[in-house]
């Protein structure tokens, strides 16, 4: 909003100057310079306004539609391009898998989801890290 303010303090002194101009040519058949600055100065308000309306709703991040039926919990990352994400859809938690190409489903908790995700999957990860070193070494790279 200050931004907004600020621009309107920086336009202002320019429409009055444009105003003056405007009044000072005193041509009535023909374009006067006054004119040709009006115009330039309406055609850069209206391209500003366009940029500042598209930097807010970038800012914000406006999301058209969208009934909030469906919303990310926690999410993991499994490689570069590949995660696992706890969401929830219609009022029922699921565990899918996320890759660049496909999801897939990997689990259906339910409507109360049985827990945080997160915490059972990081207890997972620790119990087979800890009793699963030294074997064939085909955990982790």
């Amino acid at each position: 909003m200050k931004k907004l303010l600020a621009l309107q303090s920086l336009l202002l002194p320019l429409c009055a100057a444009a105003e003056g101009a405007q009044g000072a040519s005193g041509t009535q058949g023909g374009i006067g310079t006054g004119q040709i600055v009006s115009w330039l100065f309406s055609t850069c308000a209206v391209v500003a306004f366009i940029i500042v309306l598209a930097y807010i709703v970038k800012k914000t991040r406006v999301r058209m539609g969208g009934g909030g039926q469906s919303r990310v919990l926690s999410q993991i990352p499994v490689g570069p391009k590949e995660r696992i994400a706890e969401v929830r859809i219609a009022g029922r938690r699921l565990i899918v898998g996320v890759t660049a190409q496909n999801i897939s489903l990997l689990s259906d908790l339910g409507p109360d989801g049985g827990g945080e995700f997160a915490g059972r999957l990081e207890k997972e990860r620790k119990a087979q890290d800890g009793g699963g070193e030294g074997g064939d070494g085909a955990g982790r790279a």
